[in-house]
């Protein structure tokens, strides 16, 4: 169909019809002598719609070369320097693993002598408000003489006394207030069961038992309890000071099962009995004293640094997110500078935009994998030396190129750069964490499924479950795929050293052939576990399912006009192609276009008093319209709703509004911009509407190039309505917006 047959050439004057009415506190002027901001292009001057479209890409792909050629720092940053800062920090790393291996660590052979102090007053634990220091029991007469030679010697050792109590604790459920000294208690039984009932509270118990023996000789013998918690060398170590918390941080090389005071009481038990059993009840000395063990010379043992590969396996991922990310902000920058709604404008549909992203992301991708496995090969890192190289650049490439697909699909939920930056980064922090672990082979069930089968009790014959694939988050997330893959190809790339000689064994190597069969590490998991071609395979079709949704979700999701085509817009097609073939092809559908252009469309509402007469033709001429024009506006409407404050501020409002004077506003506050305008215009003329500010002029324009949609009310275009058919429209009709688009 033929959209403006007639259209001026170069030395043509137009025609000088003009005509003016007010609308809105607007005023629209058809005049030869102002140029407009709408073109309509005539169909002879029109190229195929097919080249039209390649012309568009080209534009658009020649748009983002040229970015990346201005941007020229960044896209080295991203495609040269990050790949080799990951890989030097790899390799580094690696390294300096292996450095102290095979090392001899010289011993400390001079060994160091101290005198053993006597028992000094317990310290409280952080479990206990108080303790005591001994218990002893039974409480007699002799065990009281006995406690009390005890005291004497260790208050001269320690210069503290132990004061000892005269009642005997028989309260199992009570703790002490303050910290005490020697203390009775009933019986042996009752210091176990009190220790446990109260940790921490009891530091050394001692019980005594006195045996009869023939000829008039009597036997002592005693039982040494003290507390596990104080038992550790750094105790009576020179210079060491006690603090509440050195019973729970002591140091583990430090640890002794016996401890210190355990001696220290044996000899103060022994030098009371030697002095109360002495006829003259002479103090009895015993000397004992603290070595320290010499350490022997060591030599380290080897480990291979292929071990840390797995775990540093998501800074390889590292380049592929920062691309990622530097993407999502360029396009969500063209959004927020209505760079991208200027193309739309222009004719450039929204599967063309994204076609032209897809096409030149993988220039960054191509670079940023062939860059990373060059210099993994350079730094002859088995992981790549002892891997097919292509292989290798496909597992890199891939994933750069998806990790960018998936932020342009991250880029439709976002309106704002700082919300796709936020989006990106989350994304970052999860490569970084859940990378490492399922290279490293955790998550198995995340490929398959790892339940235990059942077992014949007779044949002892174990049966493997049904093979259960749970493999539906790679085709979203691309960094699954990647960490399978490289966990896969360490398992053979990768070798292992001698723990004591530090012989290398390199592993079989990663063979291009090992893509469609790598054997599983277990036998169980033959013919479960997919191969590594498939995780290229979920790659690529991860690639396709990421793009079919950012075409899905950038149309469906509002955008800052709150303009969306509809979760079900794919229905559309189904009814133009019945429309096709209902009314006989394009030209039928041509025909029933122009008819429904041409109905009459009643006026909505009641026209305003006092209306000028020319008004209310141009009103009547647009209500009746029976032939072709270039523009015909039918009640068009737009309205602006404003949200109201949100919940909590209406609640406050609700709340205080008796005690000041602020009103709660209504939940929506509307503002009509556009207010029922009908006109209409001629084939051949040229166009300007003129008005006040805020009458509603740019809203119009909006409406009419598809930036907005109507909230009521309709447009045509040569035929074609805006609300249906805006990207044919958009096909003939050029804008020139007041900024620079490109």
């Amino acid at each position: 169909m033929s959209i403006d047959r007639t259209l001026p050439h170069q030395g043509e004057a137009p025609s000088s019809y003009s005509r003016t009415h007010n609308n809105n506190d607007s005023q629209t002027t058809k005049t030869a002598s102002k140029a407009s901001s709408l073109v309509v292009y005539a169909s002879s001057r029109q190229s195929s719609s097919t080249a039209r479209w390649f012309r568009q890409l080209a534009v658009v792909c020649r748009l983002n070369v040229l970015l990346l050629v201005r941007y020229w720092k960044a896209a080295l940053l991203q495609a040269i320097i990050l790949p080799l800062l990951v890989v030097g920090v790899v390799y580094g790393v690696q390294k300096a693993s292996t450095a102290d291996d095979g090392k001899v660590i010289v011993g400390d052979s001079a060994v160091s002598t101290w005198t053993m102090p006597g028992i000094s007053q317990c310290k409280p634990e952080p479990l206990s408000n108080a303790c005591m220091t001994v218990v002893y029991s039974p409480q007699t007469a002799e065990t009281t003489q006995i406690m009390n030679y005890f005291q004497t010697q260790n208050q001269a050792r320690t210069n503290q006394e132990l004061k000892i109590e005269s009642q005997v604790w028989d309260d199992l459920n009570s703790v002490p207030k303050s910290n005490m000294g020697i203390v009775p208690v009933p019986n042996e039984k009752f210091i176990y069961d009190y220790a446990l009932a109260h940790p921490d509270t009891i530091q050394l118990g001692v019980a005594f038992t006195k045996q009869e023996q023939p000829a008039g000789l009597v036997n002592w013998n005693y039982q040494i309890y003290y507390n596990m918690t104080h038992a550790t060398n750094t105790s009576v170590m020179p210079g060491f000071i006690y603090t509440k918390e050195a019973g729970y941080n002591r140091v583990a090389s430090y640890d002794d099962p016996y401890g210190a005071q355990l001696p220290n009481m044996i000899r103060a038990i022994d030098e009371a009995l030697l002095t109360f059993l002495d006829p003259q009840h002479t103090q009895a000395q015993l000397d004992y004293s603290l070595k320290s063990f010499p350490t022997a010379s060591k030599v380290n043992g080897f480990s291979s640094q292929d071990n840390l590969v797995h775990m540093l396996s998501n800074l390889m991922a590292l380049p592929a997110c920062i691309t990622m990310i530097m993407a999502m902000l360029r396009v969500t920058r063209e959004k927020e500078s209505k760079c991208r709604e200027s193309m739309e404008m222009m004719g450039l549909s929204s599967f063309n935009y994204w076609m032209a992203q897809w096409l030149t992301s993988w220039i960054m991708a191509i670079i940023q994998g062939s860059v990373i496995v060059a210099l993994g090969y350079a730094f002859k890192m088995p992981m790549f030396s002892n891997a097919n190289g292509f292989v290798m650049w496909c597992m890199f490439v891939l994933l750069a190129y998806a990790m960018t697909l998936l932020g342009f699909l991250l880029t439709t939920f976002c309106q704002k750069s700082g919300t796709a930056l936020g989006f990106g980064f989350a994304l970052l922090v999860a490569v970084l964490i859940v990378v490492p672990m399922l290279a490293q082979g955790m998550w198995a069930d995340l490929w398959v499924n790892t339940s235990t089968g059942s077992i014949n009790s007779t044949t002892g014959v174990v049966t493997p479950s049904e093979v259960t694939y749970t493999w539906v988050l790679c085709f979203i997330f691309p960094f699954l795929n990647f960490a399978r893959l490289w966990g896969q190809v360490g398992t053979v790339a990768l070798g292992s050293v001698n723990y004591t000689t530090g012989v290398y064994q390199p592993g079989p190597g990663f063979n291009f052939t090992n893509l469609t069969y790598l054997a599983p590490p277990q036998e169980y998991f033959e013919g479960l576990v997919p191969q590594p071609a498939s995780g290229l395979t979920y790659q690529l079709i991860c690639i396709a399912v990421v793009a079919l949704l950012t075409l899905y979700f950038d149309k469906v999701i509002p955008d800052d006009h709150g303009r969306s085509s509809g979760a079900f817009f794919y229905l559309r097609s189904i009814g133009d192609a019945f429309r096709f073939i209902r009314h006989g092809g394009s030209a039928g559908v041509a025909r029933q276009k122009s008819a429904d252009a041409q109905k009459v469309i009643p006026y909505e509402g009641i026209p305003p008093q006092g209306e000028d007469s020319d008004v209310i033709a141009e009103r009547e001429r647009a209500v009746n319209c029976q032939s072709e024009v270039a523009i015909r506006i039918s009640n068009l409407t737009k309205t602006y709703t404003k949200n109201g404050p949100g919940f909590f501020k209406n609640l406050y409002l609700s709340l205080c509004c008796c005690c000041c004077r602020t009103r709660r506003r209504s939940n929506k506050v509307e503002n009509r911009a556009v207010d029922r305008l009908n006109l209409t215009t001629e084939p051949n003329e040229l166009f300007a509407l003129l008005g006040q500010n805020g009458a509603g002029k740019s809203t119009t324009m909006q409406m009419l190039y598809g930036v907005t949609t109507p909230a009521s009310g309709n447009a045509f275009l040569f035929n074609r309505s805006i609300k249906t058919d805006m990207q044919a429209i958009r096909s003939t009709m050029g804008v020139c917006p007041q900024h620079d688009v490109l």
